[in-house]
């Protein structure tokens, strides 16, 4: 039990280091003040609800093409509990960006687990807009849920044509995959956007498999499956190393050095934190891991 605490713990410190570098070197690439976009999607980050609102709000009166802006609303006006006032609000946007307003309505009402009318509003949104990829995906998890597979299957993959840079969408299609119990499949198209060099679609499904692998890994060490979990990880690292996403192969290659060092395999270990630093010299983890190593 202990050990599983340990590893986990240390897991998530890893975890946290790696999202506070990722912070910190996005807001060092600001040369100028935010975007309202970028403001809004700060406060909701941080669980200020109410100026993420407001932010978001007036992004909208900017631009209101940009379908992710109510989308980020529409989550904000929820988890603040503000969800009448959600729908006054995408109510009125109806006069002026009606395909987004109804997608709006639609994630809302997702959101309150009103799944019968968050379809409706989605279905209209798509049929004013065929190329609504958010409204596409969130129908789909709807349909999925309903088990209406194949409907479900076929609205992501239209998203994920249209739009193969938007990681949900895979992470969408990876889950419909799983409840259908067919998660060998996503795993074969996965491998067949690999071989094709569809460099998005290839890196799409990559990131996706990994983090379902990441989870499965965890599950397997809670379970007291340690070599399953070792691999599992290993082949974390492996799909991070194919579609070349260095930040992702140092975070697998970090977490297997954890699992390792906390199973007693400290030799091991130590040659993974050397490994990281070949690739990434400046990597604080690693270094520090190394550094105990030599006391």
């Amino acid at each position: 039990m202990r050990l599983a605490v340990c590893f986990f713990a240390n897991l998530l410190l890893a975890s946290l280091l790696i999202v506070s570098q990722v912070m910190a070197q996005a807001h060092s690439n600001f040369d100028q003040e935010p975007t309202l976009k970028q403001k809004a999607e700060i406060f909701l980050y941080r669980n200020e609800f109410s100026e993420a609102i407001i932010y978001y709000k007036q992004a909208i009166e900017k631009d209101k093409t940009d379908a992710y802006l109510f989308r980020g609303l529409a989550q904000a006006f929820n988890s603040s509990g503000k969800t009448r006032e959600g729908t006054d609000t995408f109510n009125q946007y109806l006069k002026t960006s009606p395909p987004h307003a109804l997608y709006g309505l639609g994630y809302l009402h997702y959101l309150t687990k009103d799944e019968e009318q968050s379809q409706t509003f989605l279905r209209e949104a798509i049929k004013m807009d065929p190329q609504h990829t958010l409204a596409m995906n969130n129908l789909g998890a709807i349909l999925s849920d309903e088990n209406a597979f194949e409907e479900a299957l076929s609205l992501v993959k239209q998203a994920i044509s249209i739009n193969p840079k938007e990681g949900m969408f895979y992470r969408n299609l990876q889950i419909i995959y799983s409840k259908m119990g067919k998660g060998e499949v996503f795993e074969n198209e996965y491998e067949g956007a690999l071989e094709e060099g569809s460099t998005d679609i290839a890196n799409g499904y990559g990131k996706a498999f990994a983090t379902y692998l990441r989870q499965q890994g965890f599950k397997y060490f809670s379970q007291g499956k340690v070599e399953k979990s070792v691999k599992t990880f290993e082949k974390v690292v492996e799909v991070y190393r194919a579609i070349q996403h260095p930040g992702g192969e140092l975070a697998g290659l970090f977490g297997l050095g954890i699992l390792h060092e906390e199973l007693g395999n400290e030799e091991k270990a130590f040659e993974l934190y050397r490994e990281i630093l070949k690739i990434n010299p400046n990597h604080i983890q690693a270094k520090q891991k190394l550094e105990l190593q030599k006391k």
